[in-house]
């Protein structure tokens, strides 16, 4: 008996396995650094698309200097001073219309089937449509002389144009990111513990 409430227990584990109640969201970064970069003094400038956005940008930009400390830059609110000029550029765009289908299992007392048994893709399946959003970051770094030194850009799909919940998961995505080169798109999961 013993044996079969382990096989009993060690099954439902195996199902569980897979799920989690936590909310995660994922981040598309790509990156591109010139030379390694050594830290120093920025100038930040700004940008938007969006004219709403002004409290969740100081918000943004204070984040954001958090991380770059982290990594060696100071920020300086006059350019001369600066050894960098870097750039923050932020859109949401949508929405957007999308679809995706989704198995469902058919009832058999709804009729027109040759038997009760009989499950096709064309009675099983269903299709659910949602709406959602795009939300983009990217920072740029240049020199003195206008080159770009390093860029790292993140976007993430949402269903909300809520920058003030949505962006903070975009920046920790990148941030392992800035000042390096990726060499091509990767996928970051962000979930709240390490937002």
């Amino acid at each position: 008996m013993k044996k079969y409430f382990i096989i009993f227990i060690s099954s439902i584990f195996l199902m569980l396995q897979g799920c989690s109640v936590l909310e995660s969201r994922t981040v598309a970064v790509d990156s591109y650094s010139a030379a390694a970069a050594p830290g120093g003094t920025y100038y930040l400038t700004t940008d938007s698309d969006n004219q709403n956005f002004v409290l969740p940008k100081q918000q943004l930009e204070s984040e954001l200097a958090i991380i770059l400390a982290q990594k060696g830059y100071t920020r300086v609110f006059n350019q001369k001073d600066a050894q960098y000029e870097l750039k923050l550029l932020y859109s949401v765009k949508g929405p957007f219309q999308g679809s995706e289908p989704y198995p469902v299992s058919p009832n058999p007392w709804w009729g027109n089937y040759p038997d009760p048994f009989f499950y096709d893709d064309l009675w099983g399946n269903s299709v659910q449509y949602y709406t959602y959003y795009v939300q983009e970051l990217f920072v740029s770094a240049l020199d003195k002389n206008g080159n770009a030194v390093w860029q790292v850009m993140g976007s993430m799909k949402t269903a909300s144009n809520d920058a003030r919940s949505n962006f903070p998961f975009i920046l920790k995505g990148i941030a392992p990111y800035i000042g390096r080169n990726s060499g091509k798109i990767i996928y970051v999961n962000v979930t709240p513990q390490n937002n």
